[in-house]
C-alpha cells in the first residue's frame, strides 16, 4: 500500500506542476495581450517555402500579403521546382494582385539538408542587402495582419536575436483524429514557461541577419533537417533566449486521417530525439508519470475491492482526483487558447480536449516508441534519415 500511495502521490504532484505551468502561461498571454502596441519597422524580409497546396493555401498566401507592416519589407515565396502545384498558384495570385515586394523563385533539388531549409536558404541568398531580420513562415499557417510587426518587435533588444510564435491546430469538420492532433500538438505548448526558455517553432520565428551570421546558421543548416530546433540549440549555447510571442500564435485550419496525424506526431518526436534529446527524455517521463500514475491506480483500487478489502475505495477516489486534475488542465489550456484566438472556433476540439487527454498521452507513448526504432522518416515526399544533429541522408523521393 505504501508503494500505491507513493504513486499517488507523485502522479498528483505532476498535475499539480502542470496546473502551475499552465497559470503561468496564462499569465504571460495576458500580459502580452495587454502591452503596448508594437512599433516595430525593421527591415524584414519575409521567407515562406512551399510544397504542395495544404488545405486553406490561397488564403493563408493572401494573409501573408495582406501584412501591416509599418517598414520596409519583401516577402519571397520558394519552391522545389515549377512543377510544384504551389508554383503555378502562387504564380497566379500575384499576377492577379501585384505586389512590388512580394516574387516566387524557384532552388531547386537539395541532397545534403531537408527541402524545407534548402528553400530557406535560397531565401535568405536573395534578400535584399538592407534588410536586417530574416522572418519564416509555413505556407499552412494563416497570419494576422499584424503578425510581422508583433514577430519582429523583441528583435529590437539584443537580449532576444530571435523570436517566435507558435501553431495551433483549429479542425474544420473535426473527427477523432484530427482533434486528437489539434490537442496533441496543444500538450506541446503548455510545459515550461516561455520567460524562463522558449524554443523557435519554425513555422513561424525571425532572426536578426547579424545573429544569422555570427551564429552560422547557415552552417548549421548545411546538412540538417530541422530548422528550428537546430537555431533554438544555436542561441542557447550563445547564452541568449528565444522571444515567444503570444500574437504569433497563428491558427491552422486543416484536418487530417490517423495517417497523417500519427506521421506527424512520430516526425516531431524524431526531431526531438536527435535534435533535443532531453526534451525527448522529459517527454517519456511525463508521459509515463501521467498515465502511469492512473492506470495502476485505478487497477490496484479495482484489484483491492476485488479481493474484498476497503482500502480499494481509498484508492479510487485517488484515481478520480487524478482524472479530475486532468480535466482541470484542460479545461486551463482551452481558457488560455481562447484568449489568445477569440474568433477561432474550438468546439471540435472540446470532448478530446477534456475528457480524452489520457487517449492523447497513450498515443504519443507509442510515437515516442516508433520514434526510438528507427531515423528514418518521409516527409514533404523525401526519405530522410536522420544520422546526427549535423548529418542527414536525403535517401530518395516518394
Amino acid at each position: 500500500m505504501k508503494l500505491l500511495w507513493i504513486v499517488s502521490g507523485l502522479g498528483v504532484a505532476l498535475r499539480l506542476w502542470l496546473l502551475y505551468c499552465g497559470h503561468r502561461l496564462r499569465q504571460f498571454v495576458l500580459e502580452q495581450l495587454a502591452g503596448k502596441t508594437p512599433r516595430s519597422a525593421l527591415p524584414t524580409t519575409l521567407i515562406a517555402p512551399c510544397k504542395g497546396i495544404d488545405p486553406g493555401f490561397e488564403q493563408n498566401v493572401k494573409a501573408v500579403l495582406d501584412q501591416n507592416y509599418p517598414g520596409p519589407w519583401q516577402v519571397i515565396f520558394v519552391v522545389e521546382s515549377a512543377d510544384d502545384p504551389a508554383y503555378a498558384v502562387l504564380t497566379q495570385i500575384l499576377s492577379e494582385n501585384p505586389r512590388s515586394f512580394a516574387s516566387v523563385h524557384v532552388a531547386g533539388p537539395t541532397d545534403r539538408c531537408s527541402q524545407k531549409i534548402h528553400n530557406m536558404l535560397a531565401g535568405v541568398a536573395l534578400a535584399h542587402p538592407r534588410n536586417e531580420v530574416f522572418a519564416f513562415i509555413d505556407s499552412d499557417v494563416r497570419p494576422a495582419p499584424d503578425w510581422l510587426t508583433f514577430l519582429t518587435e523583441p528583435l529590437k533588444q539584443s537580449e532576444f536575436p530571435v523570436s517566435t510564435g507558435y501553431r495551433w491546430y483549429v479542425p474544420v469538420r473535426g473527427g477523432w483524429a484530427s482533434a486528437t492532433r489539434a490537442v496533441w500538438n496543444a500538450l506541446v505548448s503548455a510545459a515550461g514557461d516561455p520567460r524562463w526558455r522558449a524554443y523557435a517553432w519554425g513555422g513561424a520565428f525571425a532572426i536578426t541577419r547579424r545573429a544569422f551570421e555570427e551564429l552560422q546558421i547557415s552552417k548549421i543548416w548545411s546538412n540538417a533537417l530541422s530548422d528550428d530546433l537546430s537555431v533554438s540549440q544555436a542561441v542557447h549555447d550563445a547564452g541568449k533566449k528565444v522571444a515567444f510571442v503570444t500574437q504569433c500564435v497563428s491558427p491552422s485550419h486543416e484536418d487530417c486521417d490517423w495517417s497523417s496525424a500519427f506521421d506527424f506526431m512520430r516526425r516531431q518526436s524524431l526531431v526531438a530525439r536527435v535534435y533535443a534529446p532531453l526534451l525527448w527524455f522529459i517527454g517519456w517521463v511525463l508521459c509515463l508519470g501521467f498515465l502511469g500514475s492512473l492506470i495502476v491506480v485505478a487497477v490496484a483500487g479495482l484489484c483491492l475491492l476485488l479481493s474484498g478489502r476497503s482500502e480499494g475505495y481509498l484508492m479510487l477516489g485517488s484515481a478520480a482526483l487524478l482524472y479530475g486534475l486532468d480535466l482541470l488542465i484542460g479545461i486551463q489550456r482551452r481558457r488560455t487558447v481562447k484568449s489568445i484566438l477569440p474568433r477561432c472556433d474550438f468546439s471540435k476540439t472540446f470532448w478530446m480536449e477534456t475528457f480524452g487527454q489520457i487517449w492523447v498521452v497513450l498515443v504519443t507513448l507509442v510515437a515516442l516508441l516508433c520514434s526510438g526504432l528507427s531515423r528514418k522518416m518521409f516527409w514533404r515526399g523525401r526519405l530522410y534519415t536522420l544520422l546526427s544533429p549535423s548529418r542527414t541522408l536525403v535517401e530518395q523521393r516518394r
